[in-house]
């Protein structure tokens, strides 16, 4: 090993006179990891035991993968971790204690609920309101539709029919329309022999 070393600087010499510069690769200082018990008896390994650590988490089967999750040491410290890197730690604490927070915590999220509730009973009442005079017009309106179309049926029928009548010629014969019901114009035309 020494010979090895006394090599590299005699390279290391040589070259430096040549001209050439030898970068030295440091080597990265290794991370020990600090190796915690689950209550499950597997294991979840940690660069230190504080917030924004890198953690692995080792199974039964062996295999390290990055910490996900919430994760319970023996002791009842519950350690969170997102993405393989620890992000809450919570202490064990009394169970009286957190049973007492838990029932408050409780309560403001079961009244919270009940607004939220209330709010949503509101908003449907006025969301069935709006339908309701929604569906309504909608009726009105269909109906004003149904009636327009049929108004527009009738119309075309007429037009079809005016303008068959307007291609033919037609004669009115005034020698049937009595003389007493003939237009003073009629009468002359009819006097004048025009008609």
């Amino acid at each position: 090993m020494a010979e090895n070393s006394e090599l590299k600087e005699k390279i290391k010499t040589i070259l430096t006179k040549m001209g050439i510069e030898i970068k030295v690769k440091k080597e990265e200082p290794v991370i020990k990891l600090e190796d915690v018990t689950l209550n499950d008896g597997s294991m979840l390994s940690v660069d230190a035991l504080e917030v924004n650590s890198a953690a692995t988490y080792t199974g039964a089967d062996g295999v390290a993968v990055p910490a996900e999750g919430d994760y319970t040491t023996e002791d009842g410290t519950v350690i969170t971790c997102v993405a393989g890197v620890v992000t809450n730690i919570v202490p064990p604490s009394s169970e009286d204690s957190s049973i007492d927070a838990s029932k408050d915590d409780l309560k403001a999220r079961l009244e919270n609920i009940e607004k939220y509730i209330e709010t949503l009973k509101s908003n449907n009442t006025k969301l069935e309101a709006n339908f309701s005079k929604s569906e309504k017009e909608l009726k009105e309106t269909k109906n004003s539709l149904f009636v327009a179309l049929q108004a527009i049926d009738v119309i075309n029928e007429n037009a079809v029919n005016l303008s068959l009548e307007a291609e033919k010629p037609t004669k009115v014969s005034f020698s049937e329309i009595p003389y007493e019901k003939m237009s003073n114009k009629e009468k002359v035309l009819f006097n004048r022999g025009k008609i």
